[in-house]
Parts: structure tokens; C-alpha cells; sequence
């Protein structure tokens, strides 16, 4: 069946197909769960998807080859290739996504717009918002490449703070323990 949804452009079909795990989950976190003399509350949080299904559900492209492919960021597939010390990565935040949002949905032929196609079809979901809710998926984040970004920059930063240094053989931590490398 999700197989389905991800393949139809019908965002009608979409919504009525989660319209049943909304009402659900948005009622467990609005009247809670009474077991026995027990009263339990639920708040949402995270989604737990790989990163096509979370494309999909955030109203994101789903297809990693275009421009914006990161929905975390606004990397875009020509900065991917370059040396990470000269991208600035711009997070995407709430508000700016909202007001792209504002814009596809005041020209829906400006769709996509830095890699957001629409509205998701849980934006009824009390608690969720595709830029907080979504999940890293760090095997896709891999093969990607956007993990080897990540590991570089945090390498870099730790060289530069001098809390690791590294020389041909020797990789020297702050602690004064010494690491012989492979």
C-alpha cells in the first residue's frame, strides 16, 4: 500500500489514506489512554521512516539527484562534490520552510521550491513538522555522501581546537593518550 502512495501524484488519496492514523494518534495525545485506574498522556515526537519515505511524508522531492536534495540543509548537488571547508551549509528552519510552503501554495507551479514539493499529507498531525519530526537515515546519509561531510567537518574542527592532531602514522588525542593508526 505505501508503495502505492509514494507512486501517486493524488494528494487527495494520500491524506485519506492517513487520515485514520491521525485522528488516532492526535486523539491518544489530546485525551490521553485510561488502563485500569491509570491515566497515560502522549505527546508525538519523531517518525520512523528511511529517507524516501521521509521525503515523502516531509512534502519533500524524492529524488536525491536534483539541486536540494538534503532535507536538513539546502546543499545543493554541485556543493556535495566540493571540499567541505568551502560550504557554508544553510539549515533549513521552520519558518523558512513554512513561508516556501506560502509560496507553492500561492503558485503551485513554482513546485518544487529548494526541494519542497507541498504540504505533507500529515501536516495534521498535532506536534509534527517535517524539518523537527523526520529522522536521520545515516545508511541513505552514506551512500549519499553526506556522512563523510559530516565526519570531515567534525575532524577539521577537532584539529583546529587542538583537541586531535594527526600526523602519518600517529593519531594524537588531547588526553595525552596516543593511538598508533593501522
Amino acid at each position: 500500500m505505501i508503495d502505492n502512495l509514494l507512486s501517486t501524484k493524488d494528494p487527495a488519496k494520500t491524506r485519506s489514506f492517513f487520515r485514520p492514523i491521525i485522528d488516532n494518534i492526535n486523539q491518544l495525545q489530546v485525551q490521553g489512554l485510561s488502563i485500569k485506574d491509570r491515566h497515560l498522556k502522549f505527546s508525538f515526537s519523531t517518525m520512523v521512516a528511511d529517507n524516501l519515505a521521509s521525503h515523502f511524508i516531509g512534502g519533500f522531492q524524492m529524488s536525491f539527484n536534483n539541486r536540494y536534495f538534503c532535507r536538513r540543509c539546502y546543499i545543493t548537488q554541485a556543493e556535495k562534490s566540493l571540499p567541505i571547508n568551502s560550504i557554508k551549509l544553510r539549515p533549513r528552519t521552520i519558518i523558512h520552510h513554512d513561508s516556501l510552503l506560502q509560496r507553492i501554495n500561492a503558485n503551485p507551479l513554482e513546485s518544487p521550491l529548494m526541494g519542497i514539493v507541498g504540504l505533507s499529507p500529515v501536516v495534521d498531525l498535532i506536534g509534527f513538522h517535517p524539518i523537527t519530526s523526520l529522522p536521520a537515515d545515516i545508511m541513505h546519509d552514506y551512500f549519499e555522501g553526506v556522512t563523510s561531510l559530516v565526519i570531515m567537518k567534525l575532524l577539521k574542527q577537532a584539529s583546529t581546537m587542538r583537541i586531535m592532531t594527526y600526523g602519518k602514522k600517529i593519531l594524537s588525542i588531547s588526553t595525552d593518550r596516543t593511538i598508533q593508526s593501522p
